[in-house]
């Protein structure tokens, strides 16, 4: 019965010393992926968008539920024109978190791009569920509504826009719409 103890308590000392290693590993794979996450956005502001997206890369690959990597490597992609590449990358953020209200407009951004006006609408109704002061969603919302027919709602969001953003840049634009 002795022995039986002892073998317990040799495992039990393995499995614990396998965790500790894990967590060591886990450490210092997000300590590397901020790391390059951090080159990207450095990368991105100097306008070296290759580099950019390899330091993004890395940065996932070193943690591949690193959310805002794949946030702003979607939005390299999107910069770069490339947005089937900058939607799989949005769709991923959102996966990973879904009040994530930027990834929610620029996925809207890219179904406009695309005429996919009804996918377009849902993201920007998204965001502003999430955010509802994002003024951007508000006009978009009221350009897609205008655009599927929907009168109504359009006015309704093109007047969101101009009570959050009166001086807003695309102020002028909805008044006239609004001939107001």
């Amino acid at each position: 019965m002795k022995w039986i103890k002892i073998v317990f308590f040799i495992l039990l000392i393995t499995n614990c010393a396998k965790k500790e290693e894990k967590k060591s590993a886990d450490a210092n794979s997000n300590y590397y992926a901020r790391i390059h996450f951090r080159q990207g956005r450095a990368h991105f502001y100097n306008r070296e968008y290759n580099k950019a997206i390899e330091s993004y890369q890395k940065a996932i690959r070193c943690n591949p539920d690193f959310t805002e990597a794949h946030y702003y490597l979607g939005y390299v992609w999107h910069t770069l024109g490339e947005y089937d590449s900058a939607s799989v990358e949005y769709r991923k953020t959102i996966e990973l978190d879904s009040k994530y209200a930027s990834a929610h407009f620029l996925l809207g951004r890219i179904y406009d791009r695309k005429e996919m006006v009804d996918k377009a609408i849902k993201e920007y109704e998204q965001t502003i569920k999430i955010e509802p002061k994002y003024t951007a969603a508000h006009y978009y919302l009221g350009k897609d509504y205008e655009r599927s027919g929907n009168y109504k709602k359009a006015i309704k969001f093109y007047k969101k826009y101009l009570d959050s953003s009166p001086n807003g840049r695309h102020a002028e634009e909805i008044r006239k719409i609004l001939k107001l």
